[in-house]
């Protein structure tokens, strides 16, 4: 099945809990820069057959992420993920008991198939990573806590919004990216459990905001930095 968008852009819904299944092969392209979108809302979004995308942008909201086709991107491709019930908590790679875990093998596949990538969503439930690498620019937001489980490192920019705290309790990387590379910014606490060495920007710095510092556990990063209310 093929299905183009000849206003931009092209949007699936699911009412309530329902699901969204894609069992055949199913070509979509979004013209003139426009967008995908696929919305389950506290449902499913499967796809068990060849899902081809021509789209810069494909947006994804849904409790549960299932792929086992195949999925090919042309385009610029940002890849947009935010859970369908916002208080459920997001595992962004296999670990841990989250509501709603991104296996490791999903997570290969966005990333073979995207150059960008935002998780989660500002009015949603905690975050934790459990990805350790990462190629391209990418985005966690949370309306609770972020917490970084695992050393993680990425050749381009790192961002973190979180309204509560941001946990780091293994180390964060950025090996290429210039300019403001790794940003952490905390609605709450910024609570360093992974030593002095748990922030790097080889080309380039790295920033944190807090609420307050006198809440922040720093565990030996940069103890002399400036603090600013």
């Amino acid at each position: 099945t093929n299905r183009t968008g000849t206003g931009g852009n092209i949007t699936f819904n699911a009412g309530g809990t329902g699901n969204i299944n894609i069992d055949h092969a199913l070509t979509l392209t979004a013209q003139n820069g426009g967008e995908i979108s696929f919305a389950a809302g506290g449902g499913n979004v499967n796809i068990t057959n060849n899902f081809n995308l021509t789209t810069d942008n494909f947006n994804l909201t849904t409790d549960n992420f299932n792929l086992t086709g195949t999925l090919n991107v042309t385009g610029t491709g940002t890849f947009t993920y935010s859970q369908g019930t916002a208080g459920n908590s997001l595992g962004v790679g296999t670990g841990g008991s989250p509501n709603i875990s991104l296996s490791d093998a999903l997570i290969a596949d966005v990333k073979t198939a995207f150059s960008n990538y935002s998780f989660g969503r500002l009015d949603g439930g905690a975050i934790t990573n459990y990805t350790t690498t990462w190629e391209d620019p990418v985005t966690f937001l949370s309306g609770g806590n972020f917490t970084n489980a695992v050393a993680a490192t990425s050749d381009d920019t790192v961002l973190v919004r979180a309204g509560g705290d941001v946990i780091l309790d293994a180390d964060m990387a950025t090996t290429s990216a210039t300019g403001n590379a790794l940003v952490l910014s905390a609605g709450d606490d910024f609570l360093n459990n992974a030593g002095s060495d748990a922030l790097s920007a080889t080309n380039s710095r790295w920033l944190v905001y807090s609420d307050e510092p006198n809440g922040n556990t720093r565990d030996g990063v940069l103890p002399s930095a400036s603090e600013f209310n």
